[in-house]
């Protein structure tokens, strides 16, 4: 009996501790506490609670804070009555940091009943919200202001505005995606509110060998922004240092849900991803670097002749004009002098639709073009040289007059070599033209003729008529 009592305190005690444990994580709902319309007056929210507030009329602006304790993926969320069925904004949400820098700003609408910020990246340290009408109403508007929290989302690491302090970005490959959380920050006049100091994105992508990426932007499900990103190469400059070179940009508008960039081919070592906003854009964006190994694949930076890739003849490379200021060179090697080479671009454009026209010229060692064709998006083209001799010679792929940008397929392939002429024999002297004549022949065929006419005959027939003739004579005299 003593044993079973005890059996029951230990259950009674687990429940309670269980309930305890439960009530301590469960989300507190708080109330707003006015006045509370400045930064230093803001409510305190815990990332676990709610918070009901009320916003009195149109001049009326409530502010709270929460800290962040760690990086992490931050969504902030606002709950009200349907108030009407139109698409007017009610609420307009605003996230500050503690610097003053606007991160996000989103709307809610008065037919909504929840609406959510886009996911942005937040850093150690307090952060504010800032609800407030969004046009003037008769009465006032309640709503409830919450935060979510992730932590095993991949975020920007602030402070990435600089090269130097680029966020570190695993790529993506077959069977594992990774994508990182950023949020753009400006700095705004707080009288005028122009942008004093425009945020920018770096992270850093290290290409383990040579292939090609592919680099994605993405908007939030619900507040959606316009961003753009850059890809970078590094160079080598003045004095050895190295120097970062534009490869291509991509821009994502407020429509949009997602954009992709073409195949961008790379060399193995380090590129730099840029992102920012377009046209003082604050908010938070998504982003990703698909990588895959491909050693027929062209990379970059190689849009001036002393970048060229180096290509084989006989075999195919894959590259991609980016837009219409990309360029790509090319060099193939002639040892010995042959009979020239045939050049084949077939595109593999993404908008089969435009004739999108692209240009292709072959370069002789001395840099002058010996070759030029074009070919579209919907029509491969090849050229074939002349003889060529030993040298190094270039191949340049650019647009044309039509814009265009995609995949395309290069090839170069040695003409064989033509088969050899037999030699013409020497032409006989015209003695030995008359001593190669068949006299054998010509003799044998003579006698046969003389054998087979009538001689006696013939003489006879002669010697008749000319004594015709002279007795005829002798008779007129």
């Amino acid at each position: 009996m003593k044993k079973a009592k005890k059996i029951i305190a230990i259950l009674l005690a687990l429940i309670v501790v269980m309930g305890c444990s439960m009530t301590a994580f469960a989300a507190t709902e708080l109330t707003e506490s006015e006045s509370n319309d400045t930064y230093s007056d803001a409510d305190t929210m815990g990332l676990a609670n709610k918070i009901k507030a009320v916003l009195d009329d149109a001049d009326d602006v409530d502010y709270f804070s929460f800290e962040i304790a760690d990086p992490c993926l931050i969504t902030v969320n606002i709950e009200h009555a349907a108030i009407t069925a139109a698409t007017s904004t009610y609420f307009t949400v605003e996230v500050i940091n503690a610097n003053g820098e606007d991160v996000m700003t989103f709307k809610s609408e008065g037919k909504d009943a929840k609406t959510s910020s886009a996911p942005f990246a937040a850093e150690k340290g307090t952060y504010y919200v800032a609800v407030s009408m969004g046009q003037s109403h008769s009465s006032t508007l309640e709503y409830t202001l919450s935060a979510s929290i992730d932590t095993t989302a991949n975020t920007e690491k602030e402070p990435n505005d600089l090269a130097s302090k680029a966020t570190a970005l695993t790529l993506s490959t077959s069977g594992s995606k990774k994508q990182y959380y950023g949020t753009i920050v400006n700095k705004d006049d707080p009288e005028t509110e122009d942008v004093v100091e425009a945020d920018v994105d770096y992270f850093s992508l290290d290409i383990p060998a040579p292939g090609a990426i592919y680099f994605y932007l993405y908007n939030g499900s619900s507040a959606k922004g316009n961003y753009k990103a850059t890809l970078y190469a590094y160079l080598d400059g003045a004095n050895g240092q190295p120097v970062a070179k534009a490869l291509g940009s991509i821009v994502i508008t407020s429509n949009e849900a997602s954009v992709i960039s073409p195949s961008v081919g790379v060399n193995g070592g380090n590129y730099l991803l840029k992102i920012e906003g377009v046209n003082g854009c604050v908010g938070g964006y998504q982003t990703r670097v698909y990588y895959l190994t491909d050693d027929n694949s062209e990379y970059e930076y190689n849009n001036v002749q002393d970048h060229a890739n180096f290509v084989s003849t006989n075999s195919l490379t894959y590259g991609s004009i980016f837009d219409k200021a990309d360029v790509d060179f090319y060099k193939f090697n002639v040892t010995d002098s042959n009979n020239g080479v045939k050049v084949k671009l077939a595109v593999n454009a993404a908008d089969k639709d435009i004739e999108g026209q692209w240009t292709v010229s072959i370069i002789a060692p001395n840099k002058s073009v010996i070759a030029k064709f074009d070919a579209t998006n919907t029509k491969a083209a090849e050229k074939e040289t002349e003889k060529l001799e030993a040298g190094q010679y270039y191949i340049k792929v650019e647009t044309g007059n039509v814009l265009s940008a995609g995949l395309y397929e290069l090839s170069v392939t040695a003409k064989p070599a033509a088969a050899p002429t037999p030699d013409e024999p020497d032409s006989p002297s015209f003695i030995d033209q008359i001593k190669d004549l068949p006299w054998d022949d010509f003799v044998g065929n003579f006698a046969g003729w003389f054998e087979n006419i009538n001689v006696l005959g013939i003489l006879t027939s002669i010697l008749a008529s000319v004594a015709q003739v002279f007795t005829y004579l002798f008779s007129m005299g």
